[in-house]
């Protein structure tokens, strides 16, 4: 019932506790709209339920000696006509049950009608559902200068690939100032230190050292007979 629905939300004639049922159980996942027939069984009541849509076929025998049939098509396996006491298809959204115990089949109105009653759905829905046409409206931000955003986002990739590569002419972080005139102080200061960090990565990756807590990572992961043949070193 939760994961292949009934339509529920346009239906008027629907009781207010099953239309609360699936309306508490859409907010836990999307209902699944086949093509699909579902067979499924806990080891007493066996049954099968249609997508909303009806678009795969399920049809189904009644003997007279107590045994039902349930298949894509009509005819699948040979009943002999004298047998069968009722021919039947599923409907979309409904749901097929027979309770082996009990020897009868299950009406859907009668699962359904337990089974929404199970749980105060109704009243979850009005204490705790939350309908975004009744949050509160954002603050307003002011509107920034559209060529001013677009500097400083500029700015900071320039920054940081100068950085990297090296190439600025303003000092050790290699930062052109002025494509930083846009940025506050602190967000320079950001910028550049994690510029640095970028820096100090690379020159490590390049000269092949790493962290003595990353090698004793590497060498418990890889274990000693994953060395590199010519240096020795874990790979």
């Amino acid at each position: 019932m939760m994961m292949i629905p009934e339509p529920w939300s346009k239906h008027e004639t629907m009781s207010d506790e099953k239309k609360a049922f699936y309306e508490y159980h859409s907010c836990l996942m999307e209902p699944w709209d086949g093509p699909a027939t579902i067979a499924f069984t806990d080891g007493r009541s066996i049954g099968a339920v249609l997508d909303r849509n009806g678009l795969r076929p399920a049809r189904y025998y009644i003997t007279k000696d107590d045994l039902i049939v349930l298949a894509s098509e009509a005819g699948v396996p040979p009943v002999a006509p004298e047998r069968i006491i009722a021919k039947q298809r599923l409907q979309p959204g409904r749901m097929l049950l027979v309770d082996t115990a009990e020897g009868r089949i299950v009406s859907d109105e009668e699962i359904k009608d337990r089974i929404v009653r199970e749980q105060p759905y109704r009243e979850w829905l009005n204490e705790h559902l939350v309908s975004l046409g009744e949050s509160p409206e954002a603050p307003e931000e002011p509107a920034g200068d559209p060529a001013t955003v677009l500097q400083r986002q500029r700015g900071v990739r320039l920054y940081v690939r100068d950085a990297a590569q090296g190439a600025g002419a303003d000092g050790a972080d290699g930062c052109r100032s002025g494509r930083l005139d846009g940025l506050r102080r602190s967000a320079r200061r950001a910028v550049g230190a994690a510029a640095a960090a970028l820096q100090l990565f690379q020159a490590a990756v390049r000269a092949g050292d790493e962290p003595a807590d990353r090698r004793q990572l590497r060498r418990n992961h890889h274990g000693a007979g994953h060395n590199d043949r010519a240096g020795g070193r874990p790979d």
